[in-house]
């Protein structure tokens, strides 16, 4: 799991972005629940662990935009962008990272997986 520092952090993000700062510990806290109880932020932090070096934002349509970002400042147009978790490719690349890192994960990731495969 690649974590940045702060520095690296702030070349991401500037003032006025926030980074979804993560250790495994927390990645961990919010793997283990409900994936119907997770809030913006938590979701956010997970997608943030997929895309470490990358500016995570929420748009007009879409939860979760991903985009290049250097010294405060994104590169238009979007990488990346998912609707929201329950996006197929999102969730699946959410559960092969817990796999990868070997995090153990609610059983809600997987019914949900199933649902929208």
């Amino acid at each position: 799991m690649k974590v940045l520092n702060e520095e690296q952090q702030k070349e991401i993000v500037g003032s006025r972005y926030d980074y979804y700062a993560f250790t495994k510990e927390n990645i961990e806290a919010i793997a283990s629940k409900k994936v119907t109880d997770l809030v913006y932020k938590e979701g956010a932090t997970l997608v943030q662990a997929l895309y470490p070096n990358n500016l995570i934002c929420s748009g007009l349509f879409d939860n979760f935009l991903i985009f290049e970002c250097s010294n405060g400042k994104r590169t238009d147009p979007p990488l990346v962008a998912f609707s929201n978790i329950d996006n197929k490719e999102l969730c699946k690349k959410i559960i092969d990272f817990f796999k990868k890192e070997k995090i153990k994960y609610h059983e809600s990731w997987d019914k949900l997986y199933a649902k929208i495969k």
